[in-house]
């Protein structure tokens, strides 16, 4: 048992001096492609000293056996919308996709301060075009059917033949102990024919993990067989793993990557991502604290 990863090294510090807009955590992150082989663009969630999460941009390159953070472009991408809107006070946990019009989309989260309770999170979509961002659209995403109505969080999609699947965060209930309020949250399951129109077509895909939280879903598809990868706590996140033949129905789910002995990444780990680079698989994951003990990169072990 999670002995599946080797971890490689620790490649994001919070508060780093060449990447001041990290702030005070290394949050959840995506891989975007470049027309230069190894090269890739590196988008994290940081916050600033007021706690707003935002986006920012680095490159991630991988050189023979090195995997190192080129720091050259580093910068805020893409941050909070004004306000009244429902990311007025930050944004984070973005996922990309290409549309078949060569569109590039970015899905996100975004939220705003509560009044009975902390907060409330939606996901919005943003169009990145020559390395900028346009919000798709002020409003946030509507999903059919989904009638919960405590908010939406970190997705993850798939581009399929017969259309889009997306796998989300749902906001269950908020329960409060002496005063502080704490959200209970799962992952449910949507379908789409064009990327922006959604109908939810399940509900806590995984329930055998027996955790009050479940967020941050990544995949790999190979053939006809998923591969998910998601958080999920108690107290702590841990990273946990499981297998389904068509994306519905879910199976096998386990802790897949095991915390260190000491450390940054000793006391949890959470906001996988997962991807394939030339004949590897890597997972770039938070550390402690939702990614106040830095960001890092581990290399899934060979059969």
């Amino acid at each position: 048992m999670c002995k599946s990863w080797i971890k490689i090294k620790k490649i994001l510090n919070p508060n780093d001096s060449k990447a001041k807009w990290l702030g005070s955590h290394c949050g959840a992150s995506f891989l975007h492609t470049t027309q230069i082989k190894g090269i890739y663009e590196l988008f994290v969630t940081g916050r600033d000293l007021d706690n707003c999460s935002q986006i920012g941009r680095l490159k991630l390159i991988f050189n023979n056996k090195q995997i190192n953070v080129d720091y050259s472009d580093s910068k805020i991408c893409f941050t909070k919308g004004n306000k009244g809107d429902f990311d007025q006070d930050g944004v984070a946990y973005p996922w990309f996709i290409k549309k078949e019009d060569g569109a590039t989309l970015m899905y996100y989260v975004g939220w705003k301060k509560g009044t009975r309770i902390p907060f409330k999170n939606n996901i919005g979509i943003a169009l990145y075009k020559n390395g900028l961002f346009e919000r798709f659209s002020k409003e946030a995403l509507h999903i059919k059917n989904e009638k919960n109505p405590f908010g939406l969080g970190s997705c993850a999609i798939d581009k399929r033949d017969d259309g889009y699947l997306m796998w989300y965060t749902c906001f269950k209930k908020w329960n409060e102990d002496i005063g502080n309020y704490s959200p209970k949250y799962s992952i449910n399951v949507a379908k789409s024919q064009d990327g922006l129109n959604w109908e939810k077509i399940g509900e806590n895909i995984f329930h055998k993990t027996n955790n009050d939280c479940e967020c941050r879903p990544t995949f790999l598809r190979n053939n006809e067989k998923y591969e998910m990868w998601f958080s999920a706590r108690g107290n702590d996140y841990k990273i946990y793993k499981s297998i389904s033949s068509d994306g519905l129905i879910w199976e096998q789910e386990r802790q897949d990557i095991k915390l260190s002995d000491d450390g940054w990444d000793s006391k949890g780990m959470s906001y996988p991502y997962v991807f394939n680079h030339e004949n590897n698989t890597y997972m770039i994951y938070s550390g402690n604290k939702y990614g106040k003990g830095g960001l890092g990169i581990a290399m899934r072990k060979k059969k």
